[in-house]
């Protein structure tokens, strides 16, 4: 069972806007239960106003995941509430008129879980939906904002359980301890467990356990060079990529991400060292070593085939594992075709970071046969059909899954069949899934179609207008430089038989 689901746009959209008036009267849910408490929105303003630490589970009737969690949930803080902990623990019904909780809390999937400190988001809950992960979480929040031990030997129990700890060892100072429940208190912090001793000197000290790592902090005792030094070592060199990390390597903007994508396990031992799929973090000898010269500038995001198949298609590894670095959101990439070995790797990375490697291109074979009305681009042709300087190219990028593109594909033969005659004009298509775009094209949806002028390519006009045949010839004869725009009149018997040759033509390939 899938745990989150997303909300669907046409339910976000369909939602009216709360008006608060309204919202502040409506009655509590007239359900109870001693181990939370179900609230309405005035409810949750009080308690935010009074500045209480709380968890606050947002789930919804229209989504059953939600429903399901909620069992979890009521099961796991009933011990905590019988221990009198000082935590409240509060459900919401999310309803049409609460949308702008989508703004306030910035979650778009349900159930979303948020822990409150002072009357504030601290943290947000971001695991699965099984009781060990959301259990831990819950014992982790239940911590202090910062654990005091007496002896350093009792840092292992921390290091153990968790997987970034701050130990921070103090003379006693007040004030360097402010700026450590400062951070503490900071949501953007919450993933780290801080834990301080008293010494006879001030030492900070970050514990990563994924790589077994000790980074000792040198600079000044600033809050803001603190924070930055926790910020800039809290991550992961390497881990596996998932629904709920994907944006944040997609958007990337601290170093440069390269993705691995492996496929069973003869794949895995080509890789040094155990790499288990399943292990968020793995330990892995090439991983690590990479780890010591790169960290800061690269990072890896790593995947089974099995699970990413789509997006490992993209880029046309001939075997696994694959290794590709990407840039400007994945409209570019770098794939490595060296040997698997430290070595190899470190200098195409040491080259990339360089500027001197070139990206990689993504092109389905050439047509053996193109003659048809509509010719057919791939990116090794793109120079010779696109870029022809004596010809007007109407061009239109699809993809095979796509269903506008499924169902402009009629249209575009009609208007292929119409200007048929038509002197020094190229009607042009391309799979933009399978193949780059040359002349710095980028596009947002398929279909999409672009018109290059002939003489210069690189004035290319994206067409807006509406798609339809008369439309587009209306736009042809407005903006072509060189060709004689001849439209005829076609039959439904034409139109039908050049679709059936364009249908063999395809499944030949």
């Amino acid at each position: 069972m899938k745990f989150f689901f997303y909300l669907s746009i046409f339910l976000v959209l369909s939602f009216a806007w709360c008006n608060q008036e309204n919202t502040d009267n409506e009655t509590a849910p007239k359900k109870e239960n001693e181990a939370t408490q179900y609230t309405h929105i005035k409810a949750y303003r009080k308690i935010t106003k009074e500045k209480k630490d709380f968890v606050f589970l947002i789930t919804s009737e229209v989504v059953p995941t939600s429903r399901e969690f909620e069992k979890t949930f009521l099961k796991l803080v009933k011990p905590y509430q019988e221990d009198e902990s000082p935590l409240e623990f509060h459900i919401f019904d999310f309803k049409e008129e609460h949308q702008f909780l989508l703004v306030e809390l910035r979650f778009i999937a349900l159930p979303a879980i948020f822990f409150f400190r002072d009357g504030e988001v601290s943290d947000t809950y971001k695991g699965n939906g099984d009781e060990q992960s959301f259990g831990e979480w819950l014992e982790k929040i239940h911590l202090p904002l910062v654990s005091e031990i007496e002896k350093t030997e009792e840092i292992e129990a921390f290091k153990n359980q968790y997987l970034l700890v701050v130990f921070v060892e103090h003379t006693d100072d007040e004030k360097i301890m402010k700026k450590i429940n400062d951070l503490a208190k900071n949501s953007e912090y919450s993933n780290l467990v801080f834990v301080s001793k008293k010494g006879e000197e001030n030492t900070l000290t970050l514990f990563r356990q994924y790589d077994s790592k000790e980074i000792i902090f040198d600079g000044e005792w600033k809050k803001k060079v603190i924070g930055k030094f926790l910020i800039d070592n809290q991550k992961p060199f390497c881990q596996k990529l998932t629904r709920e990390n994907f944006e944040m390597y997609y958007k990337m903007e601290d170093g440069v991400v390269a993705y691995l994508f492996i496929e069973g396990e003869k794949e895995k031992e080509e890789i040094e060292g155990e790499f288990v799929s399943g292990e968020q973090y793995p330990t892995n000898v090439l991983i690590n070593q990479l780890s010591e010269e790169f960290y800061g500038k690269v990072w890896i995001a790593w995947n089974d085939v099995a699970e990413v198949q789509k997006f490992a298609e993209k880029y046309l590894f001939e075997s696994y594992p694959g290794l590709v670095i990407t840039e400007d959101q994945n409209s570019k990439y770098y794939r490595y075709e060296g040997e698997w070995n430290l070595e190899d790797i470190k200098s195409w990375l040491n080259s990339y970071l360089a500027g001197e490697l070139k990206p990689a291109t993504k092109s389905q074979p050439i047509p053996e046969t193109n003659d048809g009305l509509i010719k057919r681009v791939v990116r090794k042709n793109w120079e010779e059909i696109v870029n022809d300087k004596t010809k007007d190219v109407f061009l239109n990028i699809y993809a095979e899954w796509s269903s506008p593109s499924k169902q402009f594909e009629q249209t575009y033969k009609e208007l292929a069949q119409k200007l048929s005659k038509s002197k020094n004009l190229i009607i042009a298509e391309i799979d933009g899934h399978n193949n780059d775009l040359g002349n710095g094209v980028t596009f947002a949806n398929y279909p999409t179609q672009f018109f290059f002028p002939a003489n210069d390519k690189n004035e290319f006009i994206k067409y807006k207008a509406e798609r339809t045949v008369e439309e587009m010839i209306k736009f042809l004869k407005e903006n072509c430089k060189t060709a004689e725009i001849i439209a005829e009149e076609v039959s439904e018997k034409e139109t039908v038989e050049e679709t059936e040759e364009e249908t063999e033509s395809i499944k030949e390939l």
